[in-house]
């Protein structure tokens, strides 16, 4: 991959996380103070937040095995 690719896609998450973060906050506060809350909200939101931190551990192991081991 292209190093300005990457580039791109960090800041392409970066942008998504600040724009899309917000809306979404707002957008769940919003239907909390509605007088039925979505039983089933929360754990789609759990279920999102699973598959982000899935594809943060595919990031780390990808850096873990390009590390270096250190000399014993």
């Amino acid at each position: 991959m292209h190093p300005n690719t990457i580039e791109q896609a960090k800041h392409f998450f970066r942008t998504y996380a600040d724009t899309v973060m917000p809306l979404h906050e707002a957008l769940v506060r919003a239907l909390c103070d509605e007088a039925e809350v979505p039983e089933d909200l929360a754990l789609i939101l759990e279920d999102i937040g699973h598959d982000y931190v899935a594809l943060s551990g595919l990031i780390n192991a990808a850096l873990d095995a390009r590390r270096t081991p250190e000399p014993a």
